[in-house]
């Protein structure tokens, strides 16, 4: 009982919706048998949110991978047809073909920003 309620709950957005149901259904329960003192596990909750990354589109709405997407007049095309693409904020993730190869980051700026940048 003297380690509860915890003062903060710092996680992200994916991993922490279901910790944070899974924690608070066991505690509920918890408190229903009179085994724990709080209502709520956690006092406060601090979402660190998700890292973002950009998407690019044709014009089928097709998703096209960063190595394929050329900057050009502010614009943005595919390297191999030439089609302009539609740019677009998008939570990094591989099905959305947005993501930072380590190896790429490890080559150009070194393991020890890697180790910062996670």
């Amino acid at each position: 009982k003297q380690w509860l309620p915890v003062d903060i709950y710092v996680g992200g957005a994916e991993h922490a919706v279901l910790h944070l149901l899974y924690a608070r259904f066991w505690h509920k329960f918890l408190y229903d048998l009179g085994v724990v003192p709080t209502k709520e596990p956690f006092q406060k909750l601090f979402n660190q949110g998700m890292i973002l990354g950009t998407s690019y589109r044709d014009h089928r709405g097709a998703l096209v991978t960063t190595d394929k997407v050329e900057k050009r007049d502010g614009s943005f095309f595919h390297v191999e047809t030439g089609e302009e693409l539609e740019q677009a904020p998008a939570k990094m993730s591989k099905s959305l073909k947005n993501v930072v190869n380590p190896d790429d980051v490890v080559e150009q700026y070194g393991a020890d920003t890697l180790r910062v940048y996670e």
